[in-house]
């Protein structure tokens, strides 16, 4: 999560979050440790590599609020998977296999290995091994194209968090990868309406908070993120990328969601 003091400020300005505790799925080296425990947050870390993992534990031992789980994430319990392996440090490993055309936005990053391993659902683990989530109310996501079985996987425990942070794929950069309007179409389902979006190539990233939406809310977001991903497809969104306009658009969204850019 870039910007993870100005990300939980807004949160607590703008929607009166005050974020206690993160449940961060998709840990890797836990570079965000020294931001939350700034922050004052209870954190459970969770990675899906053992190899990582064997990484994070020591890169978190310095902060005691902090614990670090070794589990590969799905909406399925015991099913064998080939996870695929990438060459920067484990940052765009994933269970699914890369979509080369896409993948290559990467800047040279390549899939180096395979590991044969086992899924399990969170709300299992958790049960399993004891872990208590008390504390944590923001989820924070990146699990490079799997985030919906992730989430899932959670069962009814995502009703006690009161936002959630999302990588998007815009493009697949993964074969079978969430679509944004999948996620979010599962989120409102929830009761989470979007906060934050943020649309590039090929992933961006969204924002949802717990709220008791009315219906039309959530048809805005239906057709809206449709559409968004419609213009993405057609390549408008490409076209601004080394625009003059696209600063201001974005100082402008900034401004419109009272957040510091």
């Amino acid at each position: 999560m870039a910007d993870c003091k100005k990300i939980l400020g807004w949160l607590r300005g703008k929607y009166g979050i005050a974020v206690s505790g993160v449940l961060h799925i998709g840990a890797n080296a836990g570079q965000e440790a020294a931001e939350y425990d700034a922050a004052g947050c209870k954190v459970i870390w969770i990675e899906g590599d053992p190899e990582v993992f064997e990484r994070l534990r020591p890169a978190i031992a310095d902060y005691p609020a902090q614990q670090a789980y070794c589990c590969l994430c799905s909406d399925l319990d015991d099913q064998p998977v080939t996870f695929h392996v990438a060459s920067n440090c484990g940052g765009s490993s994933s269970i699914l296999p890369p979509n080369a055309g896409v993948f290559a936005a990467f800047g040279g990053v390549q899939m180096v290995a395979t590991r044969e391993l086992a899924t399990s659902r969170l709300d299992s683990y958790f049960a399993k091994h004891g872990v208590s989530l008390d504390g944590c109310n923001l989820i924070n996501i990146d699990v490079q194209g799997f985030e919906l079985p992730a989430l899932r996987g959670l069962g009814d425990q995502i009703d006690g968090f009161d936002a959630i942070i999302a990588e998007l794929n815009w493009a697949a950069a993964y074969q079978g990868a969430t679509r944004p309007h999948a996620m979010e179409s599962y989120l409102a389902a929830r009761g989470f309406r979007r906060a934050w979006l943020s649309v590039a190539y090929p992933q961006g990233e969204g924002i949802w908070v717990k709220d008791a939406m009315k219906p039309w809310i959530r048809v805005y977001m239906t057709v809206s993120m449709r559409l968004i991903e419609t213009a993405f497809a057609l390549g408008l969104f490409r076209l601004l990328q080394g625009s003059k306009l696209r600063p201001l658009l974005r100082r402008m969204y900034y401004h419109l969601k009272k957040r510091q850019s």
